[in-house]
């Protein structure tokens, strides 16, 4: 809880200079105004905007409400700091969900380590539809924003704004600048994979029961003034500098919002180690390329001597067929479309990981980064070439491997998935040593 409240004659000063027009204002307005201005009238927006839908994440994965208010304003202090980094700033309510599902994680592990946690007692006088019904959330509750966090962030925006905060699909369309097609199309298919994932865990149920479910369980909890108060007071202090986070807010609050910073930073190291290590495997892999290219083109070369008896054997036979060349030529010039393309996919998702503080994960870098290098391998020409895009892909996969184990160990993953990377990298050393046994000498 915060140390400090507002006087009533502030939140009254506040509210009575307060511009309606920003309470109106898009989520990234609103942002735009703080980040630029540090507009107090816009942050007071987003959290009454944002308020319920964030303590609602806290109190589905928080037992003690005092724990589960720490980590709501240990959320929006976070936001203060990291409030720049945030791209796309309409996307700040998904943002928002993300940070607070992590900090309530660290909480939860703090409140374990000094008590057993509590548990709520159900009425007894229930009707069995309604028995049922909580039966079936108890099971929902502890699995429902595991899962939830883990899907891409295009699958994640529509349920956060339309099934946790209760949008209705053109609100939330607009708010996003997407078709309203595009918002349907993607919440429902959200929705499948979210079912799907749940599945996997144990819990076989219905996309139909399980929006039921979440619908009636997991809205917005209602946020009490005084929490959003004290809340925009300390990020007011705590944003302009006149005190430390340890002074505005408890110790607690002071150590879920030190921790949420350094979990950030971890994780924008893990990706930027990750980029080095491919981009060096790839000036690696160029230069042995260029090396053994130019050995190829040496006069009395073996390699050199194959290439000219074959085109001497073409030029001798004639009997190169002009519509399979143009045929193998379109078809080498859309491979190389479909290589920049892909090339341009990563590096957007790179630059949406630098700047965004993990608005991109770990694991959709691996995949772009992956699916760029699986389609450099179709151009090869040679069994060296292959060798070292191959080695690339090592290199890519190892470097997931690592983040997957380091979150992991710190209870950000879960460990199938941990698991599910070792075996990628393992797949691909596979392919790699295939491809080296090709070219390996043969024992006499």
């Amino acid at each position: 809880m915060a140390i400090g409240q507002p006087s009533a004659l502030l939140q009254y000063l506040r509210k009575s200079v307060f511009d309606p027009r920003g309470a109106q204002g898009t989520d990234g307005e609103l942002l735009t105004e703080f980040v630029e201005r540090r507009d107090e009238a816009a942050f007071e927006a987003l959290v009454r905007r944002h308020g319920p839908m964030v303590l609602g994440v806290c109190n589905r994965l928080l037992a003690n409400e005092h724990d589960s208010e720490d980590a709501f304003q240990a959320t929006f202090l976070v936001l203060v700091r990291k409030a720049k980094s945030i791209v796309p700033r309409e996307m700040v309510g998904n943002w928002l969900y993300g940070v607070a599902h992590n900090t309530a994680l660290k909480a939860r592990a703090v409140s374990v380590k000094r008590q057993s946690r509590e548990r709520r007692m159900c009425k007894t006088q229930q009707a069995e539809s309604e028995r049922q019904c909580q039966n079936l959330w108890d099971d929902l509750k502890p699995l429902l924003d595991q899962e939830l966090s883990r899907l891409p962030d295009k699958y994640r925006v529509p349920i956060v704004l339309c099934d946790l905060e209760g949008k209705a699909h053109h609100e939330a369309a607009r708010q996003l600048g997407w078709p309203e097609g595009t918002l349907s199309g993607r919440l429902s298919r959200a929705r499948t994979l979210l079912a799907k994932r749940l599945g996997r865990r144990g819990l076989a149920l219905s996309v139909g029961l399980m929006v039921e479910a979440v619908s009636q369980n997991a809205n917005s909890a209602w946020l009490p003034p005084t929490l959003a108060s004290s809340t925009v007071w300390a990020a007011i202090l705590y944003a302009a500098g006149q005190m430390g986070i340890t002074a505005t807010v408890s110790p607690k609050v002071a150590s879920l919002v030190k921790g949420a910073l350094k979990t950030m930073l971890m994780r924008k190291l893990i990706m930027a180690a990750a980029v080095l290590a491919t981009a060096v495997s790839g000036v690696g892999g160029t230069g042995l390329l260029i090396y053994q290219t130019q050995a190829a083109q040496r006069p009395g070369s073996d390699k050199s001597t194959r290439i000219a008896n074959s085109q001497s054997r073409a030029d001798q036979n004639g009997s190169v067929s002009h519509q399979g060349t143009f045929e193998e030529s379109r078809v080498r010039q859309l491979q190389n479309e479909r290589l920049a393309v892909l090339k341009q996919i990563a590096a957007d998702k790179q630059a949406q990981v630098n700047a965004s503080q993990g608005h991109v994960t770990a694991e959709e870098l691996m995949q772009a980064n992956s699916a760029a290098l699986k389609a450099e391998l179709e151009l090869c020409e040679s069994e060296n070439a292959t060798i070292l895009v191959l080695e690339k892909l090592v290199a890519n996969a190892r470097e997931f491997e690592k983040s997957e184990e380091t979150l992991f160990k710190i209870g950000r993953c879960a460990s199938y998935e941990f698991y599910a990377a070792k075996a990628n990298r393992l797949e691909a050393e596979i392919e790699l040593e295939r491809a080296k046994a090709k070219v390996a000498p043969k024992p006499k």
